[in-house]
């Protein structure tokens, strides 16, 4: 059974963090100056880096989905925006055509009325 302290762990798995230990059931052993170090078997550090990595990777694929979502959002609202400033400018122009088309009208009226005048005086 291979034994591994926390910082031979670290070295084997960089992304491995002291906190990560805590799931881990260590081994106590005694060292020569009678402090009390932990030692983690091989295999136990081995399963607990694939785990780790796992849970960076699904955290990964979080933050890039709530990044792509929040993205599509942003460009929904932008275009939105634009369809609403579209719609506000044609009913303003539909607005200026009603008016033209009202000036029209008169000038056509103010037409006839005048040939109809020019008319008569030559009679």
């Amino acid at each position: 059974m291979d034994l591994v302290s926390v910082a031979k762990a670290q070295e084997y798995y960089p992304h491995l963090e002291p906190n990560h230990f805590k799931r881990l059931k260590p081994k106590q052993e005694k060292c020569a100056f009678g402090n009390y170090y932990y030692l983690y078997t091989l295999k136990a550090v081995k399963l607990l880096a694939k785990h780790v990595a796992a849970e960076q990777r699904q955290e990964q694929k979080q933050k890039a989905k709530a990044k792509l979502r929040r993205l599509a959002r942003e460009e929904y609202e932008a275009v939105d925006r634009e369809i609403k400033e579209n719609a506000a400018r044609i009913v303003t122009y539909e607005k200026k055509l009603v008016q033209l088309k009202n000036i029209q009208r008169q000038l056509k009226e103010k037409r006839s009325c005048l040939s109809l005048r020019k008319q008569s005086t030559k009679l």
